[in-house]
């Protein structure tokens, strides 16, 4: 199967990620409350054997450096799709 590079997207790199969202009027003491109790779920042994059985990371990050990568993510794409030329229908 041909790479990115060969494909003309030099550099380029394809991944997936799951998240929450909460909406932006959400209180701040709930998205802390609810960024803690996820992550101890997540490093729960019998929900990282879930993870891993499905060859996925239960990684997490701090919702800052989550915000960031989600906008470098849009922008990334955004620009993929104007050079690409993708038109809905």
């Amino acid at each position: 199967m041909p790479t990115f590079t060969e494909q003309g997207y030099p550099g380029f790199e394809s991944y997936s990620w799951v998240s929450l969202f909460l909406t932006g009027k959400t209180p701040s003491d709930i998205t802390q409350r609810l960024a803690m109790e996820v992550g101890q779920i997540l490093k729960q042994p019998d929900v990282l054997s879930k993870f891993n059985d499905m060859a996925l990371d239960a990684g997490g990050m701090p919702q800052e450096q989550f915000a960031a990568q989600v906008a470098a993510d849009y922008v990334r794409w955004a620009t993929l799709i104007k050079k690409a030329g993708v038109k809905l229908d």
